[in-house]
């Protein structure tokens, strides 16, 4: 086999013999790079107007605040944290850059996420390059750009590199890449050195970046094994596979990846440690050995066949419930997979490459084929991200041995290749721009996903959570029944029909909904809050109480779950423990809004004006312009009874500020205005500001507050302000 695999070169002789366009030295690689990044970005375009989705975005940006900083307490957190189930803690550091710089705008993840993609290929881009200098060192300077250019590009606009870039959650798959492939590169420096001090500059520098790519996301793990096939092929540096003079033995070659290999078993074991803690790890009672290893070979098919024909994808492929091993899907799979390892092992003196790209493949795809199961899905067009990089590199070796074959040197023969390889990228980018629309908001999102499998009940789950989010709940409630049909113990089904029936004013359908959800998850406090609130709805004030007071003994640190208490106290007309309570949520958490908001109407029945100002002023000190303390705050220096507090001057002041053009109009802030403009004599402006915001459709305005608008009115046209 060795000297086959040697002499399988033979044919580089004849690529020295070609002439014309194959020994030319254009184009350029910098010109190609560019090409590249072009390509890249017009595939991947659309991300960058798409939004957050409730698919983990919400779980992960939109409702955390844990990521948002980089002081030692939240670096902490990113190193120590099961938070949605990943160990990942610098793709945490990579949102907290994007929170400083963006906050919570979609727009900048999203770019993040195609930066870091364009950089994985502009890498490949040259890692491949380098593999064919190696490979086929007798291949022409132009082939080699070429070639190494179409690998790039079939992997960085494919459609299967979709949701790694379009979905902002997935930033640990771009991440984790650019730091893989920048020690891939390193390695390849290191290789070529001799023993001495920039072997182990090189060594040092590869080592460091694979650690950053498994800091960044684990699905690299097995990447240590890929380094020892490299070792044999391309590379030949085992005594066994050639006679180049910097060749190394089995036993040196295994040490050398203990540095890799050190890294990844720690990272492998915080990574299942954190997916033990999530409870994101499904038991081997709820998903059997056998099902797992006929969804591994299921999922060794389904990317091959995705790569070379990657049409019908979406999100999410999710577990049949009734499924089993012997399905036909994974006994078919089972059977070609074994048909194409028997092939690429009956022809590896021929073409050696085909052997060795599928067996990285295979270790690359063993982390990720649902033997350590997690989630609902069966494959996921993410998990192609790295393993998938074979298959680009061999397409892009073909393609480069064949521009530097004799029988392309005719103009007419480069034109048909070269034409055919445009039309196949073109399709690739029109493909992933139509695919990365799909995640253009959550409604479109799930749509897409149940236009194609309608059976899939998280889709409908899901698309019924965000019809709830837009106060569609007939429809939220259709398609989470629906899913329940599907999924009947589906934990989100559960909660989206209890969201929808509560909106909807069926309090018994919506507590019977809460309580399956909690039985399913006990220690859910955001569930228990929200049974307590239907509770009171039904009149059993006992047991809403008794599930605030649960909640809090599950999370004591959650502030919200204090304010909600309070509420719930203070409609009991027992305020002075709601304001104990308020006073404990602002001493957990400082820079909650609501409960300084709460606790500043308790202090103002309890005539404590003063103190409710001082609560206010401090809030606004840490949440500056923030609507809805500028409003109370501003109220309360226009209208309070104390003479010595009042100061309509300082209240129109305040108002007016967060009362400007391009600013929310709430209605709040026109009622503090008006009132600020009445205390100081403008009767006329407050009358005015009245009317505007009573007759304004665009202006949303309760009811009950709508009935004070009036009244206050009445006073403003009589030429009265307004005392408290």
């Amino acid at each position: 086999m060795v000297k086959r695999i040697d002499a399988s070169s033979s044919h580089d002789q004849s690529l020295a013999d070609a002439e014309g366009f194959a020994s030319s030295r254009w184009p350029s690689r910098f010109v190609l790079v560019a090409l590249l990044v072009a390509a890249t970005f017009l595939a991947f375009a659309p991300a960058l107007n798409n939004g957050f989705v409730n698919w983990d975005d919400d779980y992960t940006l939109v409702n955390n605040d844990a990521f948002r900083g980089l002081s030692g307490e939240h670096l902490r957190w990113m190193f120590t944290t099961a938070y949605t189930g990943h160990f990942q803690p610098l793709s945490w550091v990579s949102f907290a850059i994007d929170w400083y710089v963006w906050e919570l705008t979609p727009f900048g993840y999203h770019l993040t996420n195609l930066l870091l993609h364009a950089a994985t290929g502009i890498l490949l881009f040259f890692l491949v390059r380098r593999l064919l200098a190696i490979a086929l060192p007798l291949l022409p300077d132009a082939s080699r750009n070429l070639g190494a250019l179409a690998a790039a590009l079939l992997f960085s606009v494919h459609p299967l590199r979709v949701e790694s870039v379009a979905w902002a959650t997935e930033r640990r798959d771009v991440l984790s890449a650019v730091w893989l492939m920048a020690a891939l590169c390193f390695y390849l420096k290191m290789t070529a050195a001799p023993r001495g001090k920039r072997y182990g500059i090189m060594l040092g520098l590869a080592v460091l970046c694979y650690s950053l790519s498994l800091l960044s996301k684990a699905s690299a793990i097995t990447v240590p094994v890929v380094l020892l096939i490299l070792d044999y092929f391309p590379l030949r540096r085992t005594s066994a596979s050639s006679s180049k003079p910097q060749t190394r033995t089995l036993r040196f070659l295994l040490i050398e990846k203990l540095y890799f290999l050190v890294p990844a078993a720690i990272v492998a074991g915080l990574a299942l440690r954190a997916q033990l803690e999530s409870g994101a790890l499904r038991t081997m009672a709820d998903h059997p050995l056998g099902l797992r290893i006929g969804q591994a070979f299921y999922g060794i098919i389904f990317y091959l066949r995705a790569s070379l024909f990657p049409v019908g994808l979406i999100p999410l492929y999710e577990q049949d419930p009734h499924g089993t091993a012997f399905d036909a899907a994974n006994v078919w799979s089972a059977m070609l997979a074994l048909v194409i390892t028997v092939g690429v092992w009956r022809f590896r003196k021929q073409h050696p490459a085909w052997l060795f790209a599928w067996l990285v493949y295979l270790i690359l795809l063993l982390p990720i084929l649902g033997f350590a199961q997690s989630g609902q899905q069966i494959v996921a067009d993410r998990y192609s991200y790295l393993s998938c990089m074979p298959w680009a590199v061999l397409a892009g070796a073909g393609f480069a041995k064949a521009l530097a074959s004799r029988h392309l040197q005719q103009v007419f023969a480069r034109g048909v290749v070269l034409g055919g390889a445009f039309l196949a990228v073109a399709f690739l980018i029109l493909a992933s721009r139509a695919q990365t629309c799909i995640w253009h908001d959550s409604l479109t999102l799930w749509h897409a996903v149940i236009e194609q499998a309608p059976d899939t009940g998280s889709a409908h789950a899901n698309l019924a959570s965000a019809y709830n989010r837009g106060n569609e709940f007939e429809l939220g409630r259709k398609h989470a029944y629906e899913a329940l049909r599907i999924l009947p113990g589906n934990r989100a089904a559960h909660i989206a029909v209890a969201r929808s029936s509560s909106e909807l004013g069926d309090f018994l359908t919506a507590e019977k909904h809460y309580e399956t959800a909690l039985y399913i998850r006990p220690a859910d406090v955001i569930r228990l809050t929200d049974l307590a609130f239907v509770k009171t709805r039904l009149g059993k004030n006992d047991e809403a109480e008794a599930l605030f007071r649960r909640a809090l003994e599950v999370d004591p640190n959650n502030g919200f779950v204090y304010v909600s208490l309070a509420g719930f106290l203070a409609g009991e007309d027992r305020e002075s423990e709601a304001a104990a309570l308020l006073e404990t949520a602002i001493k957990i958490q400082p820079d909650l809004a609501l409960a300084r908001l709460r606790l500043s109407i308790l202090l103002l029945r309890d005539r404590k004006p003063q103190d409710a100002i001082a609560t206010l002023e401090e809030g606004l000190r840490l949440l500056p312009d923030h609507p809805a303390l500028t409003a109370k705050l501003a109220w309360v220096l226009a209208t309070c009874s104390n003479d010595e507090l009042r100061d309509g001057t300082r209240a129109l002041r305040i108002a007016r500020s967060v009362n400007q053009p391009g600013q929310p109009v709430l209605a709040s802030i026109r009622e503090a205005l008006a009132a600020a403009l009445a205390e100081t004599g403008d009767f006329a402006a407050a009358v005015q500001l009245v009317e505007q915001t009573l007759a304004d459709e665009s202006i949303l305005v309760p009811e009950s507050k709508r009935v004070r608008l009036v009244e206050q009115l009445k006073h403003y046209r009589r030429g009265e302000p307004i005392r408290e």
